[in-house]
């Protein structure tokens, strides 16, 4: 995946264009839903208490690109996809690549 999303990013004229930033939004918010993908099995047969389950959930949902390079995604488009991962729990569900524009935004 990083390969194919390098060179994506090498085809539209480099990680800084607009088009690249937004492949890297792309990139990270996968790994953001896949993240929350992760911590389902521990929720869902109590082998982590909900309380430090949820903290996780919420400290990655409250990532984002904060005043720096839109490379990363908005901080509610990584609680969103962090959530989605999470109830989803199937890598289908993570394909930020099918995603519109505003949603990796």
């Amino acid at each position: 995946m990083l390969r194919a999303a390098d060179q994506a990013q090498y085809d539209v004229g480099g990680w800084d264009t607009p088009k690249g930033l937004e492949l890297n939004r792309r990139l990270e918010l996968q790994a953001t839903c896949i993240g929350g993908m992760t911590l389902a099995p521990f929720s869902h047969k109590n082998v982590v208490p909900m309380d430090v389950v949820n903290t996780g959930l919420q400290d990655a949902g409250q990532r984002g690109d904060y005043n720096r390079t839109p490379d990363h995604g908005s901080a509610p488009n990584n609680q969103r996809w962090v959530m989605h991962g999470h109830k989803q729990n199937d890598m289908k569900a993570c394909n930020t690549w099918a995603a519109s524009s505003a949603d990796v935004s």
